[in-house]
Order: C-alpha cells, then sequence, then structure tokens
C-alpha cells in the first residue's frame, strides 16, 4: 500500500527533478515582487519569440511571416515539405495582426530588447538623480560602464565557442584545418568584440558567423555607452524637463541619422525618466484616469500590431498593411531597407513598451512566474537556441517527413516534394516543438548557471579589484602629499596641457 507520505516524496522528486534541469522553481507565496520585475518578464517572453521565429521559419518555412489573406506573386519552392503556387491565398488564423507574434516576430523583439536595455540601464541611475545621491549616480554608473564590455561579451565568445566546436567536428579534415579554424575564431571574435567599433548601422556589418544572432551584441554595447554618456552628460541637472528634452532630442537626431539602435536606447533612456519622475509604475498608473487608461490601451494595442509587421518577402503581399508603405519617411531612414523595417518595429515597442507603463493588468500579465523565469534564462536562451534547431530538431524534422509523407514529382517546381495532408501540416512541427523547446530551456538554464552567472560575477570583481587598487592608489598620493585636482575648470586645462605637450 502506497502511503501518503511516499506519494508526497515522489512528487517532491519530479519537483526537484525539474528544478535541477530547467532551474524553475515557483515563488513562494507572499513574496514581495520588485515593481520592475515585468522588464524583467518581457525580456524573457521577447526572447522565447525570438527562438520561435528561428523555429517556425524553419518548420513552417519563410513564408511563415506573410499576413493573413496574402496572395503569392510567385511559384515558390522553400523547401521539400513548403512550396507555393503563383495565386495561392495564406488563411491560416495564426497569421492575423498579434497572433503572430508568437509566431514570426523575432526580427521586431530585437526593437523590444533595446528598449529595454536602454530602461533598465537608466533606471538605477535616475532613481539616484531623483533623491539627490549624486555620488552613488557617479560611482554605480561608472561601475556598469567598466563592466558592460565583460558582461555581454565574455558570455558571447564562450558560447561560440560551442558553435566553433561543432564547426571543427563537422568539417573535420586534419590537425591543420583544426588550428586554421581555432584562429579565424580568433580573429573575428577581435573584430566582432571590438570595443571601439561603435559606429553600428547595419546588422549585416555586426555579424558573428560562428553564430549570426549574436549580431545584436555590438549594437547592445553601443547603444549601453549612448545610454551612460546621455546620463552623464545630463543627470547633474535636477531638471526632470530639460533632461527628457535633451534626450528626445538626441534620440531623434540619431534616428534621422539612421542610427536605429541609438534611438532605441535612448527612448528607453526617454521612458524610465518619465516613469521615474511619476513616482513608479504604480503611482503613474494610479494617476492615469479613465479615459487615459483607455488611450493607453490602444497604444498598447498599435503597438503589438506595428511589432508584428512583415520583414519583407516580395513574393507575396503586404493583406492588412498595405496601407504603412503610404506613410511618408524622412528620406534618409526611406533609403535604407533596414532602417525602414527597425523604424515601425522600433515605433512598436515604444508604444508596447509606453502603453505597459501605465496599464497594471499588462504588467501584472509579465510578471507572471513563467515570464520572469524566462527572463532569467533569456540571454543564453537567445544564444544558444538556433544551434539546438541546426543539430537536433532539424535533423529529427527531416526523418519525420520521410517516415510519415511520400514524395512526388512536382512539374511546376520541376523537383521532387513532400505530399502532406492538411493534418501533418499541424501536428508535425507541433510535435518538432514538443521535442525541441524543452531541450533548449534545460541548456539555456546550464549555460545560465555555468556560464552566464560566473561571467557576471567575474566582472563585478574586476570592477572590485579595480576600484580597490584605484583607493589604494589615492590613500598612497595622500599620504606622500601630492596635488589633487578637484577643480573642474583646473582639470580641463591640465588635459589641454597633456594634449598640447603630445
Amino acid at each position: 500500500m502506497i502511503t501518503n507520505s511516499v506519494i508526497n516524496s515522489r512528487q517532491a522528486d519530479r519537483r526537484s527533478l525539474i528544478s535541477r534541469l530547467f532551474g524553475w522553481s515557483p515563488s513562494p507565496p507572499n513574496v514581495t515582487i520588485r515593481e520592475t520585475a515585468w522588464l524583467d518578464g518581457l525580456r524573457g517572453l521577447a526572447a522565447f519569440l525570438v527562438m520561435a521565429n528561428h523555429y517556425n521559419f524553419e518548420w513552417l518555412s519563410m513564408a511563415a511571416d506573410a499576413p493573413f489573406g496574402a496572395t503569392i506573386l510567385e511559384d515558390k519552392k522553400l523547401d521539400d515539405v513548403w512550396h507555393y503556387q503563383k495565386g495561392d491565398r495564406l488563411w491560416e488564423p495564426w497569421r492575423l495582426p498579434i497572433a503572430r507574434l508568437f509566431i514570426c516576430s523575432g526580427a521586431s523583439m530585437v526593437t523590444v530588447f533595446f528598449v529595454l536595455s536602454g530602461f533598465v540601464l537608466s533606471w538605477g541611475p535616475l532613481q539616484n538623480i531623483r533623491s539627490g545621491r549624486y555620488d552613488k549616480f557617479a560611482r554605480s554608473l561608472g561601475s556598469t560602464t567598466f563592466r558592460r564590455w565583460a558582461r555581454l561579451y565574455l558570455p558571447c565568445l564562450i558560447v561560440s565557442g560551442l558553435y566553433l566546436l561543432h564547426k571543427i567536428i563537422m568539417d573535420y579534415s586534419g590537425i591543420g584545418s583544426v588550428f586554421a579554424e581555432i584562429w579565424n575564431y580568433i580573429k573575428v571574435g577581435q573584430r566582432w568584440a571590438n570595443p571601439l567599433n561603435i559606429d553600428r548601422i547595419a546588422p549585416i556589418a555586426s555579424g558573428n558567423p560562428y553564430n549570426f544572432v549574436m549580431w545584436t551584441i555590438p549594437f547592445e554595447f553601443s547603444g549601453s555607452l549612448f545610454v551612460f554618456i546621455t546620463l552623464l552628460a545630463v543627470g547633474r541637472s535636477p531638471n526632470h524637463h530639460r533632461r527628457l528634452l535633451i534626450v528626445a532630442g538626441l534620440s531623434v537626431y540619431a534616428l534621422l541619422s539612421a542610427y536605429w539602435g541609438f534611438w532605441l536606447f535612448g527612448s528607453g533612456l526617454f521612458l524610465a525618466d518619465y516613469v521615474s519622475h511619476a513616482g513608479g509604475f504604480l503611482a503613474l498608473s494610479q494617476k492615469t484616469s479613465g479615459r487615459g487608461r483607455l488611450i493607453w490601451t490602444m497604444v498598447f494595442i498599435l503597438g503589438l500590431v506595428l511589432l508584428g509587421l512583415p520583414s519583407g518577402g516580395g513574393w507575396y503581399s503586404w493583406a492588412g498593411y498595405q496601407w504603412i508603405r503610404k506613410i511618408p519617411l524622412p528620406q534618409q531612414i526611406q533609403s535604407r531597407d533596414h532602417v525602414i523595417d527597425r523604424f515601425w518595429w522600433g515605433c512598436g515597442a515604444i508604444l508596447t513598451i509606453a502603453g505597459a507603463c501605465h496599464l497594471t493588468p499588462v504588467r501584472h500579465f509579465f510578471q507572471l512566474p513563467i515570464f520572469r523565469y524566462l527572463g532569467r534564462i533569456s540571454f543564453m536562451l537567445y544564444l544558444i537556441h538556433f544551434v539546438v534547431d541546426v543539430d537536433y530538431s532539424q535533423p529529427i524534422r527531416h526523418t519525420l517527413y520521410a517516415l510519415l509523407c511520400t514524395k512526388e514529382y512536382n512539374k511546376i517546381h520541376q523537383s521532387d516534394v513532400y505530399i502532406t495532408s492538411f493534418l501533418q501540416t499541424i501536428y508535425i512541427p507541433l510535435l518538432l516543438w514538443v521535442i525541441t523547446a524543452p531541450v533548449t530551456l534545460i541548456l539555456a538554464n546550464w549555460l545560465e548557471v555555468h556560464i552566464d552567472r560566473p561571467c557576471t560575477n567575474f566582472a563585478k570583481w574586476l570592477d572590485n579589484e579595480f576600484v580597490k587598487g584605484a583607493q589604494s592608489a589615492r590613500h598612497t598620493l595622500h599620504e606622500e602629499q601630492l596635488p589633487l585636482c578637484t577643480n573642474d575648470d583646473r582639470l580641463e586645462m591640465s588635459e589641454g596641457s597633456r594634449r598640447h605637450e603630445t
């Protein structure tokens, strides 16, 4: 006879196993959640949607990006499973606005990342400014700046080493090829992680062939520096409106100059200062009238619609989105295809986050434990998900279609294609999700524990050691009674003299 204690013990063992594998542990009741927790949840959801986008583009083909009611404009064979004829219409319900975010919004989620980063990086410093703690503001800003490169690039360089190992194994042709690949990895990493190269506009120029999703990291680094420098410049002023005016001006100028990353980071800084001045999210929501909540709800929905904007695809129509192409834009934006897309997605990200700042139910939704869990592993989930698809799910996908479907010669596409039923186009991708998602989450959690967290701690340790060394040096200088320049004018004059001397 199985007692209740045995059943409870088995249930506890299962929960413990899930916690160890996935890193999932529901929050205990009565635990106070900080007011910015919803930002972590939104970041986690965005990272999951990036993963979903890449998986769906592989399993449902690039046609997944076509909107509801789109017309195929030319015969198109995307792979052995997905092939279309000119005039075909696409009516799957998940192609509808907002619903399509869960299928193909990976590119637009990058703009959400950037606005969130601008918001989060500036939130703490702005709290210090609002409280008049300028010494703490300077110290924390300096520490964050010092640690930023290591915080972003070290985990990426380590994880991309896994991609390097994969490439060495798959393309092995002797010990010479191994050393050549390692040397190429070093050269690529040096160019990609160069902290002095902050002139980022085109994603292709920031790519890393060992993990192509890492093209966003140089944008993150340069955008972070933009936020830090702007905070340093405007943080001395206690006047909220003056700060907002400068930040808005810089952000708009960045947009008109096609620096869309700086525009999004600056917009995040703007929103953070706006919310901070209002007293926080709860105070802002309480100050919002009933009519205001209705307006901000519409703003939030419009933001979601814009985030679902198709990313291109000249071989299908933009059903339901033609109107957006008729809106005139500045020439500098129109002349760069990638900036046009990022502009509308960026507007969607800004509107979505701005709306959420005013709407308590929306923030509570993003505070759900599942989203905060995804937020904790979001960085590693973003970095590792694609290699799981390439090495794990793609071979399974090919096997499933080979076992469950038959191939026939297609005269239009002049090649063999799989003949699939309507149900097979549904349950095979769903089966791939069931097979792939747990593995990806387990790997992301393992990397968060064993790579991301140690890299974060290492950056903090390095910063602490640097500060301790600086403090020791200051004590030595004081004991020797060497002159210290404390006047800004004298400091600028001495720096000018040194430049003149060199």
